[in-house]
């Protein structure tokens, strides 16, 4: 390791001689040392030393004013660790979004235009992470722009994907959703959503519904399944009742079948108390534990209408004789929605 200055005053020729071989020394070992050289110029180049360790050394380059780290050597294993990324900016989303004529590796694209593509300044091998903070959608290609799922993509604020120059122009995407957005599952889309209810809600005899959380937007297919979970504790008195879930869109109750009604549901004696996980019935007489009830609804054979719908968590009890209340004050109710798009 060695350092030294890179002018030289006038003096004897051996001194001179002792100046100029430091000066080379000091070039050809990287300037390295464990702190910075005194005297920087522009455009040099330090390895420090002592940086994060003694044997995993950063290699700095001088801008004028700053050392900025460029990235990390690990002289005991002889690797070079480079950094991913650096620096973050904002693009507004547009047809075509250049990301590589932006030096940053994190930007955040804004704004709600669709993007067909990524433009031709990346380099292939080259990432880049984008973080979406409005919504616009992701346009498919089978060649430009690959997308899981073969399918476009409507970003969410929130959402982050990888994108990655495979060639000239074209780009493979990894998506990162936030929690309650669309995930790619093969050639379907999975889509999940939480609504949450923390008050004590009685509910009606089907079919008059009763109200869980509030609305929800959801994306719903033409063809597929929406599976209805809830989990929460509940209470009833009298015989027990069977715990119906549905959703309501505008003004329509939308209920599973009589058949998935059975499949769902089982019938206990009165007063026996549902247990966690059990499935359906509820117990009578005091709050059960935490527990879950679950059904399946086809969406073209229930006619669902499909398209963005404001999509309304309902339930109601089926049978017995009594009162039967959602403690979302005990425990919150947790109402969860998945949709599969098998279109």
């Amino acid at each position: 390791m060695s350092q030294n200055a890179f002018s030289e005053s006038n003096e004897s020729g051996a001194a001179y001689r002792a100046g100029i071989n430091a000066a080379l020394q000091a070039l050809a070992s990287t300037n390295s040392g464990g702190s910075a050289p005194p005297t920087p110029y522009a455009q040099q180049m330090w390895v420090d030393t002592d940086t994060p360790s003694s044997t995993v050394w950063t290699l700095n380059m001088y801008d004028g004013t700053d050392w900025i780290p460029l990235c990390y050597i690990d002289s005991t294993n002889n690797v070079l660790l480079p950094f991913i990324g650096g620096g973050t900016a904002t693009l507004a989303s547009a047809t075509t979004v250049d990301l590589g004529a932006t030096p940053q590796s994190a930007i955040t694209i804004s704004g709600v235009t669709d993007v067909s593509g990524f433009g031709s300044a990346m380099k292939p091998g080259q990432s880049k992470i984008v973080i979406a903070s409005g919504a616009w959608k992701l346009k498919y290609n089978a060649t430009s722009l690959k997308i899981p799922g073969s399918a476009d993509y409507t970003m969410a604020a929130g959402d982050k994907t990888i994108v990655t120059c495979v060639s000239a122009g074209n780009y493979d995407v990894m998506i990162f959703p936030k929690s309650g957005q669309s995930v790619a599952v093969g050639a379907n889309k999975v889509t999940c959503f939480q609504i949450t209810d923390s008050t004590d809600i009685t509910l009606s005899a089907a079919p008059t519904q009763s109200n869980i959380g509030a609305t929800t937007a959801i994306v719903i297919p033409t063809k597929g399944l929406i599976r209805l979970l809830f989990s929460g504790e509940t209470i009833t008195t009298g015989t027990p009742e069977q715990l119906i879930l549905g959703i309501r869109i505008g003004s329509t109750n939308y209920w599973p079948t009589d058949s998935a009604y059975a499949y769902m549901l089982s019938s206990y004696a009165a007063g026996t108390t549902y247990t966690s996980q059990s499935w359906g019935t509820i117990g009578t007489g005091s709050s059960s534990p935490t527990g879950r009830h679950e059904v399946i609804m086809d969406i073209e054979a229930l006619g669902i209408p499909g398209g963005p719908q404001t999509v309304q968590a309902i339930a109601a009890y089926y049978t017995g004789v009594g009162t039967t209340v959602i403690k979302g004050t005990a425990v919150t109710s947790r109402f969860y929605i998945t949709i599969e798009n098998h279109a």
